[in-house]
């Protein structure tokens, strides 16, 4: 996934010492859906998770069997993957511009 160029991008300044949560504003404190619980994690780490479980689950057999269409019971998980990464470029925009924009 070309987002893992970001992730490398963001390590060096995106570390568990100074992104101790995965936040975009204020408001917001996400947690990681890679463990059995979801719990907060780093946000390089939730970075690091969120895209590893999105390869998975888009090269699984299981719920895309074809790259030519969709089963209906897995549409679902398409919008939860989207929502994840959607928070990672949330994160970057608002705690770590100059990367965002250099990446953008």
């Amino acid at each position: 996934m070309e987002l893992n160029g970001l992730a490398v991008r963001l390590q060096g300044e995106c570390q568990p010492s100074t992104c101790t949560q995965m936040t975009a504003t204020e408001q917001w404190i996400f947690l990681c859906a890679a463990h059995k619980t979801p719990k907060e994690c780093p946000a390089i780490d939730y970075t690091r998770h969120t895209l590893d479980g999105a390869a998975c689950l888009l090269n699984s057999n299981k719920y895309f069997p074809s790259r030519v269409s969709i089963k209906e019971s897995s549409v679902a998980k398409l919008g939860s993957v989207c929502r994840r990464v959607y928070r990672i470029f949330s994160h970057a925009y608002f705690h770590h511009r100059g990367i965002f924009d250099e990446f953008e």
